[in-house]
């Protein structure tokens, strides 16, 4: 996943910042800084991600103090796409590039 996100941000015009968040207890893979909106991931081995999976998300944008809530995405195992809340979306693997760009 991080070669594929890596290789849609460089074929991009303009810098983003790609970031890893990790603290005691929780973590998120990658923040990719949108010019002070993020879009945040965070790849799961399950098929069919929960709530609880998403959980990371709400936490690091509480540490962050983020006033514009973040894109939240979930990558797995899943055939489809499907929401998960009002800001978190779970897709496939091959959907990252799409998402990232």
């Amino acid at each position: 996943m991080y070669g594929q996100i890596v290789r849609s941000l460089r074929l991009q015009a303009g810098e983003r910042q790609l970031f890893f968040w990790r603290d005691r207890s929780r973590e998120v893979d990658f923040l990719l800084d949108r010019g002070g909106t993020f879009l945040l991931l965070d790849a799961k081995w399950s098929e069919h991600p929960t709530r609880s999976d998403a959980e990371g998300f709400t936490h690091v944008q509480n540490e962050m103090n983020l006033r514009e809530p973040s894109s939240n995405v979930l990558v797995s195992r899943t055939p489809n796409p499907y929401p998960l809340g009002e800001h978190t979306e779970v897709i496939s693997i091959n959907e990252v590039a799409k998402r990232v760009g």
